[in-house]
Formats: C-alpha cells, sequence, structure tokens
C-alpha cells in the first residue's frame, strides 16, 4: 500500500488512542510498545503509510516467521489493542463514562449511540485492514483467552461478533 490513507475520515479511530499531533509523537518516540504500536495504526490512518510501516518493521522485524508461542508479543499486542478499541467509549459522551444506565434516555441519545457502535464496527474493520496493509495479518498466532489459546485472528473476530451484537440489541431497544 502506498502512501493513501486506508480509513474512512468520517471515521473517529482515535478516541482510545490519542487526539493530538503532539500526542502521537510522543507515541512514535516511546519505548512503549504499545503506544508505537498504536502510533502505526494512527500514522497509517492519517495516511502516512511509510512511518506506519516503520514503527511496525521496528516492533516486528520483516523476515520472522509467524511465532508458534503462544501469547507472543505481536499476538498480545494485537489482540490487547483489539480489545481496548471494542470496550473503548467516546471521551466527550458523559453516557459511556457512567456505569450505571440512565433511565428515559430520550431516543435522540439512543440513535447517537447507535451512530458510535457503527463507527467502532468501522474503525475495528479498519483495524483488521491495517494489519493487512502491513503485513502482519499472517503473521498473527495465538493468544490466552479462557485458560485456552486461541488464534489471534479468530479472536478479532469474536470483539467484532461483541460490537455488531451491541449495535443488533440496540437496535431492538431504541
Amino acid at each position: 500500500m502506498g502512501s493513501e490513507s486506508f480509513l474512512d475520515t468520517s471515521v473517529r479511530i482515535d478516541t482510545c488512542l490519542v487526539s493530538t499531533g503532539e500526542r502521537l509523537l510522543d507515541m512514535t518516540l516511546s519505548d512503549d510498545e504499545m503506544a508505537r504500536f498504536k502510533a502505526a495504526f494512527l500514522h497509517a490512518g492519517r495516511g502516512i503509510m511509510t512511518r506506519a510501516q516503520a514503527l511496525i518493521q521496528e516492533l516486528f522485524p520483516p523476515g520472522l516467521p509467524a511465532s508458534k508461542d503462544v501469547d507472543s508479543a505481536m499476538d498480545s499486542l494485537v489482540s490487547q489493542l483489539s480489545q481496548e478499541m471494542v470496550d473503548d467509549f467516546p471521551a466527550s459522551d458523559p453516557r459511556w463514562a457512567e456505569s450505571v444506565p440512565h433511565d428515559g434516555a430520550s431516543s435522540t441519545a439512543s440513535l447517537i449511540l447507535l451512530h458510535q457502535l457503527e463507527d467502532k464496527l468501522k474503525a475495528h474493520n479498519l483495524f483488521t485492514k491495517f494489519l493487512h496493509s502491513v503485513d502482519l495479518w499472517p503473521r498473527l498466532g495465538s493468544v490466552t483467552v479462557r485458560e485456552a489459546p486461541m488464534a489471534t485472528r479468530l479472536l478479532l473476530q469474536e470483539h467484532a461478533e461483541k460490537v455488531v451484537a451491541a449495535r443488533g440489541l440496540r437496535m431492538q431497544h431504541a
């Protein structure tokens, strides 16, 4: 993939990841692997594929075969970021920040929540496209889930299915 962005600009993927260019630079230069992995995803989303690819190559040097170890560093980072994206809530929306649901939510609030769930699903799909675009997808192995090994790709599918289910439930109750 060239320098073009693969992201739909109408989807905000950065709610849990980062919101400013300065913070993105900090993440890019961080010693923390998760911060750099998130930065690679965000660089790709902004159309800076050369920087995204460079970060991925620093984290996961090319030419290494897929890890046969359960919970490899790559699989752990991928599964953790996927889970963060699914669990994330919009920072600007206080309804998601509270653990107790409001009684009598308006139909406008229901519509907003539905759109936020749709954006979350789009962002997760873009994450999967990102993994393909930087050639990590074929290198994914497995992670421990519920005390058993599970293919990382299958776990990502499970995460997407949870968002689809939440969206379906929201549509039923809207």
